[in-house]
């Protein structure tokens, strides 16, 4: 009996099995937490290519050729490969004009985008996302600067 107390075969494999689950709960969490942290680069560089596709599109033509799902659809397709990653939930275009001019009107076009972002790394989530899903939000102005097309 004092031989099998005294025997350390098998220690460094429960040593390691046992510091495994938390050193990995690190590593999936700053894997997570980078993806996460891209994933909102990628939705403020989303709301940014909307406003300006809005500036373009549809400020200058209020009720013509330019339309709301067209804005979006500049916004979806600026999220690139995070597409699945990231749901758009709702787009506000909002105009924020602060001088009319004989040449049109000119101030700020702002676009205000809400969506979720999917978190999929496994035992990151529950740490990083406290979920299964994080809200991201992102608001981006560009000048208006110009007459309306017609």
């Amino acid at each position: 009996m004092k031989r099998l107390l005294k025997n350390r075969d098998g220690a460094a494999i429960v040593e390691f099995a046992l510091v495994l689950v938390p050193l990995l709960h690190l590593f999936f969490g700053l894997y997570q937490m980078s993806m996460l942290y891209t994933a909102n680069l990628v939705f403020k560089h989303a709301a940014v290519c909307a406003v300006r596709a809005y500036a373009v599109i549809q400020a200058p033509n209020p009720g013509g050729v330019g339309k709301k799902t067209d804005v979006q659809q500049a916004a979806q397709l600026a999220l690139g490969p995070y597409n699945t990653a990231i749901k758009l939930n709702k787009l506000a275009a909002t105009t924020l004009s602060t001088t009319t001019g004989p040449y049109g009107t000119y101030g700020l076009d702002t676009v205000k985008l809400t969506g979720t972002y999917t978190c999929s790394v496994p035992l990151g989530n529950t740490l990083v996302c406290g979920g299964a899903t994080k809200a991201l939000t992102a608001t981006a102005s560009f000048p208006h600067q110009g007459a309306a097309y017609k």
